[in-house]
């Protein structure tokens, strides 16, 4: 049985696996972030039409850049 996850049921609850095992959405690191962090790695992916490892990768790994991008944007501050 899977765990449960904490992340919003628009984004799915499957992807499928690359060859190097890099997915999105990602259920544990997802899990793992604030609801801001959640929103703005799956608005920065869903962007794109495809997505290639370099563009999923650093959604994750620069989720606080692209959040403050998003609030510098938008006028909101929400704690990260």
């Amino acid at each position: 049985m899977s765990p449960a996850y904490d992340y919003e049921p628009g984004f799915g609850d499957s992807a499928p696996e690359r060859s190097n095992g890099i997915t999105h959405p990602n259920p544990e690191l997802l899990s793992a972030m604030t609801m801001a962090q959640r929103g703005a790695v799956c608005r920065y992916l869903a962007r794109f039409a495809e997505l290639d490892d370099a563009k999923i990768i650093y959604a994750y790994t620069h989720v606080n850049d692209l959040v403050a991008k998003e609030e510098a944007r938008t006028g909101s501050f929400t704690a990260v």
